[in-house]
């Protein structure tokens, strides 16, 4: 996948600094032929009650978005970038709607975010909406946590070997490709634990079987994607809640990018990115990249 168009949404707070950071590791990673659009988004409704009542909404909007700009150029400048072309925007309105609005304009393939906020009650409390803008499913979105790798060069791929398998599978590789980056995939094995006891002493026959199952079904997979070379040590099959092992994978393996499937079309909360997708970016390990998949 070649990163062409990058929007990074800013309210010049920590978390956008990161993601401009984030925009412009992968910018460079496209060798220059990449360019970056700052996006700010005014927001009338945050205007001072006093202020309405002395001024008209056209001037307050015009002075906003004269502040934003210089705002816009400051960032810009925090860091170098004489090698990569930084487009500025301003625009007003919806913070999600107007993004992806302004995304399509610009002809972006990619969104970047910087996530601020680990509670689990998600988007209404995530203060850039970057949960929103990734439930939205316009275009792939990126969630910086805090940490910001210098270059993203090992991605984690989660597959779930259902019907959407192959989907998932071959845009993990399109980015990796596109990014220069090595691949490693994993897929986790839930078991229920609630049972009797023969059910239970059942587990240690069943599991191990199942287990071989699913990494002879991912094996097939990634023969059938050019991936058959794959080394051992990049196929996980392991037992664990899926975000769960997502987390552990991420630490124990130094991943730079977590790039998940997500079926979601609906942004009015975080839990509508889907169980596993929703739960990795409560508490992110990485940067993880949402990639919007059509229904399975």
């Amino acid at each position: 996948m070649k990163v062409q168009t990058i929007l990074v949404p800013t309210d010049f707070s920590d978390a956008a600094e990161r993601a401009y950071e984030a925009a412009l590791t992968l910018a460079r990673s496209q060798e220059g032929d990449a360019r970056i659009v700052l996006l700010h988004v005014l927001s009338l409704g945050r205007t001072d009650g006093w202020r309405l009542l002395m001024e008209t909404p056209d001037d307050i909007e015009a002075e906003l978005a004269r502040e934003a700009f210089a705002k816009l150029e400051v960032t810009r400048s925090s860091r170098a970038h004489e090698d990569v072309e930084i487009a500025l925007r301003v625009a007003s309105g919806r913070i999600v709607d107007t993004t992806c609005e302004v995304a399509e304009e610009e002809g972006a393939t990619l969104i970047v975010c910087g996530a601020t906020n680990h509670s689990r009650m998600g988007a209404a409390i995530l203060g850039t909406s970057a949960y929103a803008i990734a439930s939205a499913g316009a275009l792939p979105t990126l969630i910086v946590p805090a940490e910001v790798p210098r270059r993203f060069a090992k991605i984690l791929a989660p597959i779930d070997l259902g019907e959407g398998a192959h989907l998932e599978l071959e845009a993990a590789k399109e980015w990796a490709d596109g990014l220069g980056a090595t691949l490693e995939v994993a897929h986790a094995v839930t078991v229920p634990t609630t049972g009797g006891e023969a059910y239970l002493m059942g587990l240690h026959e069943i599991v191990p079987a199942y287990l071989e199952s699913r990494r002879e079904r991912l094996d097939e997979l990634l023969s059938s994607h050019g991936l058959g070379d794959l080394p051992k040590e990049a196929r996980h099959v392991e037992l664990g809640q899926p975000h769960y092992v997502i987390d552990r994978l991420c630490r124990q393996h130094d991943i730079d990018l977590v790039v998940i499937a997500s079926r979601c079309r609906d942004h009015i909360t975080s839990t509508m990115l889907g169980g596993t997708a929703s739960r990795v970016l409560r508490r992110p390990p990485a940067p993880v990249l949402v990639l919007p998949m059509p229904p399975a």
